[in-house]
């Protein structure tokens, strides 16, 4: 028996490094591809570009886009393990949280704008061939779905 207790700790600490590096890399610059994107009833922003740093558990995702309202860039440090980080995005102090579902990278990110509160949930999905990362996001306001979007970005 005691010979058994050193062999299943090295068995169950070979299986969390395994599951950890099952995290595909999402690092790289990332262009908005338009026609592929779906931002519903909401205009496209006219550009919007992503740079990721990926070194789990730290990710660092800066955005930059131009629209309508004008250009914008968000600088956001996550630690993939759920820890809580605040950025400003859009006039507004956001509250985020990234981790890990099997191979998706789920983004929540809470914000009060006009006196509501808002919470974007986004699920970031890395095409096999590692040249399409697609973020499927959903939208609510006031605990209410307001609605979702598809932003598809290629590695460039």
């Amino acid at each position: 028996m005691k010979t058994l207790l050193p062999f299943a700790l090295v068995a169950m600490a070979a299986a969390v490094v395994a599951l950890a590096a099952e995290n595909p890399s999402l690092a790289g610059s990332w262009k908005m591809d338009p026609m592929q994107s779906d931002f519903g009833a909401s205009p496209p922003p006219d550009s919007f570009t992503r740079t990721i740093e990926q070194n789990d558990p730290a990710l660092v995702m800066t955005d930059a886009q131009t629209s309508a309202l004008g250009d914008d860039k968000a600088v956001r440090k996550y630690s993939t393990d759920g820890k809580e980080i605040t950025y400003h995005w859009m006039g507004n102090d956001v509250v985020s949280a990234a981790h890990w579902e099997e191979r998706a990278l789920v983004v929540i990110g809470k914000l009060n704008a006009g006196g509501s509160d808002v919470v974007v949930t986004s699920r970031l999905t890395l095409s096999a061939d590692g040249k399409t990362l697609t973020e499927n996001g959903k939208i609510a306001v006031g605990g209410n779905d307001l609605g979702e979007y598809k932003l598809v970005l290629v590695k460039q």
